[in-house]
C-alpha cells in the first residue's frame, strides 16, 4: 500500500493520468470481454463489488502501468547477447518434465548458466 502511495505520488510528478474518457473505454473493453460469460454486471454483483470503488483501483492500476513504462521501461537496456541468454533459459524451464528436449527436466534456475548447445 505504501509502495502504491509512493507510485501515484511518482507518476503525479511526471503527470501520468488516466483520463475519464481513457477509463471509460477500459471498463467498456472489459465489459464486453465479459458478455461472453455471465456479464459484467452479474459477476460484480455476485462477487458484491462496488462499482465506484472497482473504477477507481481499475484506473490507479492504469496510472501504475503508465508509470511503470515510462518511469522504468524506457530505461531499462537489454543487450541483444542477454536476451538471448534468457529465451534459452525460458525454453529450457518450459521443458521441466519432457524428456523430448536436451536440457530438459533440469530445473535451472539461473539463466546465467545456460548451455551454448
Amino acid at each position: 500500500m505504501i509502495d502504491e502511495k509512493v507510485m501515484l505520488l511518482r507518476a503525479k510528478e511526471l503527470s501520468i493520468s488516466e483520463s475519464d474518457a481513457e477509463l471509460t473505454k477500459k471498463v467498456d473493453e472489459i465489459k464486453e470481454s465479459c458478455a461472453f460469460n455471465d456479464g459484467f454486471d452479474k459477476i460484480m454483483k455476485k462477487r458484491k463489488v462496488d462499482y465506484a470503488q472497482w473504477k477507481e483501483e481499475l484506473r490507479k492500476r492504469i496510472i501504475l502501468e503508465k508509470l511503470v513504462s515510462v518511469d522504468v521501461n524506457s530505461k531499462v537496456q537489454v543487450k541483444k547477447e542477454e536476451g538471448k541468454i534468457y529465451r534459452r533459459w525460458q525454453r529450457g524451464m518450459s521443458t521441466c518434465g519432457s524428456d523430448s528436449r536436451k536440457g530438459a527436466g533440469k530445473g535451472r534456475s539461473n539463466p546465467e548458466k545456460v548451455d551454448e548447445g
